[in-house]
């Protein structure tokens, strides 16, 4: 049964390399943003920058895949550590539409990031730093292939 699963879900994932994919990014750096929509070319990429935005754009459209960031003000202070972080989005997630999108969850801050993944169904975390090489050798449908379907 395992194997007939296998199957099916490298057929899904063959699929999915020649289609385009929608793409959130939620990024506060404007560099690290632009970097990964460059990345995206022949995909729809959309990108939010504050957390309520993206919960927004996370109610309104369905994505095939989003890149979130922890860090997501340029100076949290304590009151913004809930609001001001992609942990704010990670648990609003559960809320739209998207609660089942697979997620790369790409910040810097590995404790922070894993937290994330854990309140999240389908997420991974890549450090921003590693992002590059793994776009460059499998581009972001490679990251559909890594992300658990379940928990």
């Amino acid at each position: 049964m395992k194997d007939v699963y296998w199957k099916s879900y490298m057929a899904e994932t063959e699929t999915m390399r020649k289609m385009e994919l929608r793409i959130l990014v939620i990024e506060d750096s404007e560099l690290r943003a632009g970097f990964l929509s460059s990345k995206f070319s022949g995909h729809e990429v959309e990108v939010a920058s504050e957390p309520r935005s993206a919960v927004e754009a996370l109610k309104q459209t369905r994505y095939d895949l989003v890149f979130l960031d922890y860090d997501l003000t340029a100076a949290p202070s304590q009151m913004l550590i809930e609001k001001g972080t992609g942990v704010y989005i990670a648990k609003r997630l559960r809320e739209t539409i998207n609660k089942s999108t697979p997620v790369v969850v790409h910040s810097m801050n590995i404790r922070a990031a894993e937290y994330m993944v854990g309140l999240m169904e389908n997420a991974v975390m890549i450090p921003f730093n590693r992002l590059r090489e793994e776009l460059e050798r499998g581009g972001p449908t490679a990251f559909l292939e890594r992300i658990p379907k379940e928990k």
